[in-house]
């Protein structure tokens, strides 16, 4: 059966994303969507806590802040750039549980950085424990929106918002122990995450079954027939959207303690920054299911710009309130973002995911070390206000100049 996936017109959710093939409604519970939300928690937390932790490293280590920000940058270019990778397996191979796999490897790779001697033992270990990361990402939100009952935009939410919610804990978490015991401690860290992947193995069971009863072989041309200009232009969104923040979150504890105040307080702001984003995120996939995927978008951009000023142009709780509410609305239209790619590529939704979620955040995450760069030079405070209110501009301009009406083939 041939049929078209709308993807920017009216902002709908297409018919094939969320619905078994033939329209039957999808069987598995709210339950196994919270729990792959649970999953991605528990796979953003790991590199989440990599931002706080790097000032402890370079102490212990001894390296710049352009090797700090290159790091941050190395761990989610590679990371992110496999997840389009590890969609396709997802999407054109015999189903396997990757998800549950790369969770137990990023507990334990990312727990060992305090044990790193040197700086290129510290990057193997932050790269093997991304490609964990990088194997449940894809496999984790295609799974979720497929098995939504329709409602694509709020599945996305909760998988979001579990994701930034996992992300947010990790870095005070692991200041906290840093802090008290040090950073060999971190291993204490691991457990959940193996047990989580044990959780997520069985959950997935029925799901992966399923699949395989009607797995088909994929071809690439045909499922991405129509919709490669439309992917561009998301990829280029979702690209700026994460330069922001993972610009902003890995030098929030560099900007605080250029502005007199402690390592631990930077955590902090790293731990509202992201917090807030998860509750943007839980709130904009249900608001783009009722009012349409663009408006969403496009509003996320243009009312986070008098946030952030507020944020960088004043002090205290002030200053984190313009952080937490800029953070909450420009993440709002993350999960929208992903689903209106999945909706252009039905039969490759994994793949999109990866996509959205890893090739985006990955050419994102390049800010990280130019910021760094040019911090080196001209110091924290001078140069992270303006790239990064210049890069939601050039958002806004984008999500208001989307195509409409594209379509892809399903």
């Amino acid at each position: 059966m041939s049929s078209q996936a709308s993807l920017l017109s009216d902002g709908q959710a297409a018919p094939p994303v969320g619905v078994e093939p033939g329209g039957a409604p999808a069987r598995a519970s709210t339950a196994a969507i919270v729990a792959l939300g649970l999953g991605h928690g528990t796979a953003d937390f790991y590199p989440g806590f990599l931002a706080s932790v790097l000032p402890y490293l370079m102490l212990k280590l001894g390296f710049s802040l352009t090797v700090a920000g290159s790091l941050t940058s190395f761990s989610d270019v590679i990371t992110s750039l496999l997840q389009p990778i590890m969609g396709y397996v997802a999407d054109a191979r015999h189903p396997r549980p990757w998800g549950a796999w790369g969770l137990v490897m990023a507990a334990v790779f990312f727990c060992l950085l305090g044990f790193a001697p040197n700086v290129p033992i510290l990057a193997v270990l932050i790269l093997a424990g991304g490609f964990g990361v990088a194997l449940y990402h894809p496999q984790g939100a295609a799974m979720a929106t497929r098995i939504s009952r329709g409602k694509a935009g709020l599945a996305m939410s909760l998988f979001a918002t579990g994701g930034s919610v996992g992300y947010a804990l990790g870095p005070l978490l692991a200041v906290l122990i840093v802090e008290r015991w040090g950073l060999r401690e971190l291993i204490v860290l691991a457990p959940p995450g193996i047990l989580a992947g044990l959780l997520i193995q069985r959950v997935m069971q029925k799901p992966l079954a399923e699949q395989a009863r009607r797995h088909q072989p994929l071809s690439l041309g045909l499922a991405f027939k129509g919709a490669g200009s439309s992917l561009a232009w998301l990829l280029a969104i979702m690209t700026l959207r994460s330069a922001v923040t993972a610009g902003i979150a890995s030098m929030l504890p560099f900007y605080f303690e250029a502005k007199g105040m402690s390592l631990a307080m930077g955590a902090t702001a790293i731990f509202i920054f992201r917090l807030a984003g998860g509750l943007g995120v839980f709130f904009g996939g249900p608001v783009s299911d009722r009012f349409g995927r663009k408006p969403v978008l496009a509003a996320s951009f243009v009312l986070t710009l008098p946030f952030l000023l507020l944020f960088f142009h004043s002090a205290g709780l002030l200053a984190l309130l313009g952080l937490g509410l800029g953070s909450a609305v420009l993440t709002s239209s993350t999960p929208v973002n992903t689903v209106m790619a999945q909706e252009a590529t039905p039969k490759a939704a994994a793949i999109a995911s990866g996509l959205m979620m890893g090739v985006g955040w990955a050419l994102g995450s390049l800010s990280v070390a130019l910021i760094g760069y040019l911090a080196d030079r001209h110091g924290i405070l001078v140069v992270l206000p303006p790239v990064s209110l210049l890069i939601v501009a050039a958002g806004a301009a984008l999500s208001a100049l989307l195509p409409q009406g594209q379509r892809a083939a399903a």
